[in-house]
């Protein structure tokens, strides 16, 4: 798998669960292969086989997306999430507030650098909005 094209990625503020994990294991989601034929209720592989590299990388996917669902509700973590009730990996979180968290939290290890400065430009962004509200 590739890194991610984050001249993409930059601009896209509304992502899946599975590719916020997937970019903060810099694994670039356009790569991944989704099985289409996911039985209901969250039975069978959402991923075709051969999706990852290696089993430890799959582990650690799956850890880190069951880290992320457990805290999906949270609102002190997520101020706005949209939940996919038939398949929970494809509910949508902010991608700023999603990294913010994990960085916060030191939740994973070996966070991108260019995912990190997602959430300081928007940490910068939310400054200048309360700079110029207060002027």
């Amino acid at each position: 798998m590739k890194e991610p094209d984050w001249s993409e990625w930059n601009h896209i503020p509304g992502v899946e669960v599975w590719q916020a994990v997937a970019l903060s294991m810099n694994l670039e989601p356009n790569d991944f292969r989704i099985n289409t034929h996911t039985p209901l209720l969250g039975f069978g592989s959402f991923f075709k086989e051969g999706t990852f590299l290696n089993i430890p990388m799959e582990l650690e996917f799956e850890k880190r997306v069951r880290l992320v669902l457990a805290n999906l509700v949270e609102e002190k973590v997520f101020s706005k999430v949209v939940i996919n009730r038939i398949e929970l990996r494809q509910s949508k979180l902010n991608l700023s507030e999603f990294v913010n968290w994990i960085l916060k939290d030191k939740i994973f290890k070996n966070i991108p650098k260019k995912l990190r400065i997602i959430a300081i430009k928007s940490r910068n962004l939310v400054d200048k909005n309360k700079s110029q509200n207060c002027e």
